[in-house]
């Protein structure tokens, strides 16, 4: 299939993978390494690049991107410290707010999974 065709040779150009293309310029470019950065990557990249910038406003909370980031990065912290990493699953019980945004990117920056739980859910 093109498919297989293109996965298993990366360097060849679509125009020699579908021959019968009109034009397929507009497909073809330069082939480019993308490292996966995950959702806490992208955030904390974000936070390097403007940490002054408002990245989180939840009520009275206002947070600039270097209050999150500092705030992900110690719970990432703690939590790695407890044994959170890749194929962990986190269960995260607090109401929608700053926090649980904090605390949902630092599970992702450690490799691990949430669990959501509903804290008004009965015991």
């Amino acid at each position: 299939s093109v498919l297989d065709q293109l996965v298993g040779h990366p360097d060849s150009s679509v125009a020699a993978v579908l021959p019968g293309l009109a034009d397929p310029s507009p497909l073809d470019g330069p082939v480019r390494d993308i490292t996966p950065l995950g959702l806490a990557g992208r955030f904390l990249r974000q936070a390097a690049e403007t940490p002054d910038a408002p990245a989180l406003i939840a009520g009275d909370a206002e947070w600039s991107y270097a209050d999150l980031a500092a705030r992900v990065t110690a719970v990432a912290g703690r939590l790695r410290a407890l044994g959170a990493g890749p194929e962990r699953l986190i269960a995260v019980a607090l109401p929608r707010s700053a926090d649980l945004v904090a605390v949902l990117l630092a599970v992702s920056a450690t490799g691990a999974a949430y669990v959501p739980v509903d804290p008004d859910f009965p015991a």
